[in-house]
């Protein structure tokens, strides 16, 4: 059964993410919002600057979780 109450994260980075994720863990079925100004979902910085940029790592191996 979907819950009908919203959760709103104002910062979409690495904490954001992982909070969202909490809820899901934790039996939360509402909508989840989160909000920041980057265009892209929630990533983590270390393999972003470590792998990507070295061209060592996958662009789709820095984010947190996938898309959906």
């Amino acid at each position: 059964m979907k819950d009908s109450q919203v959760f709103v994260i104002v910062g979409a980075g690495l904490a954001g993410a992982k909070a969202a994720q909490t809820l899901r863990e934790t039996g939360f079925g509402g909508e989840i919002v989160l909000l920041g100004e980057e265009p892209e979902r929630p990533y983590e910085r270390p393999p972003l600057s470590k792998g990507l940029l070295l061209g060592t790592a996958e662009r789709e191996s820095v984010f947190v979780h996938e898309p959906g």
